[in-house]
């Protein structure tokens, strides 16, 4: 895959045209801009983190130790047991 979002069973939070899209397993929604908009929020130094919460299914989002976004994940989700792993798609 080139892009990130192009991986089977992904659950992704960026992609800043215009705002950013949370691409939850196949399925495209926008985040609301005035929530986080990483092509103005994140700058040289800024610290993500990803949390996944497995009890609700949920992708969390940190920025510089603050939760900045709290997604609800849809889709094939792991199972327990099942690998996951984090991935930094970097473009621009």
């Amino acid at each position: 895959a080139k892009e990130a979002k192009e991986l089977q069973h992904v659950w992704l939070a960026g992609y800043d045209k215009g705002g950013a899209l949370f691409l939850s397993d196949g399925k495209e929604s926008k985040i609301p801009p005035a929530t986080w908009r990483p092509v103005t929020d994140v700058k040289v130094g800024t610290r993500l983190g990803i949390f996944w919460a497995a009890a609700t299914p949920t992708l969390v989002v940190f920025q510089n130790g603050e939760e900045r976004l709290r997604l609800q994940a849809e889709g094939h989700l792991p199972q327990e047991g099942e690998d996951i792993f984090a991935v930094v798609d970097l473009q621009g």
